[in-house]
């Protein structure tokens, strides 16, 4: 198995996953278990975009850590900003089968998550932690996610 193949593999697991709502102490791990071992492969694959990569896993973790053990009332977020690797999953599947309309379809998915799902997603989870008065969930959850929507627009204009 490629690593394309691999990717497709476990991002569609983890989207079922995601929508299914499995048990976030299993979806928690399994996004750390990934981005750890993608992290580890990253330093022996050649990519492009790989420093960029790293950082994008290192937030996953800490996203899903903090989010998971200290913050567990906002673990229902775990499932929300992953469901942008649909994107992601799209845009694989596409440099794997090369079919236009995958193409196309990635691309929609990519500019309507990166450019309006995750930002919203981003002022409501900060709506919520102001809602619920619990500040210090500001700057462990709120910095992973906003450097991921850093990533994303480098991703998109780079």
């Amino acid at each position: 198995m490629n690593y394309i193949d691999f990717n497709i593999s476990v991002i569609t697991t983890m989207y079922i996953s995601n929508i299914l709502k499995m048990d976030i102490t299993f979806y928690s791990l399994f996004l750390i278990i990934y981005s750890l071992f993608d992290f580890c492969v990253l330093f022996y694959i050649p990519n492009p975009r790989k420093k960029s990569l790293i950082v994008h896993h290192i937030c996953t973790i800490l996203l899903t850590i903090n989010t998971y053990m200290l913050y567990p009332s906002y673990s229902e977020y775990i499932y929300k900003v992953s469901s942008i690797e649909l994107s992601s999953l799209t845009l694989l599947l596409y440099k794997k089968f090369k079919l236009k309309y995958i193409k196309y379809v990635s691309y929609v998915l990519w500019i309507y998550q990166r450019s309006f799902y995750l930002p919203l997603l981003i002022s409501n989870i900060y709506s919520d932690i102001l809602y619920n008065n619990d500040l210090s969930a500001i700057f462990f959850i709120i910095p992973p996610v906003l450097i991921v929507q850093l990533l994303s627009i480098y991703w998109t204009f780079a």
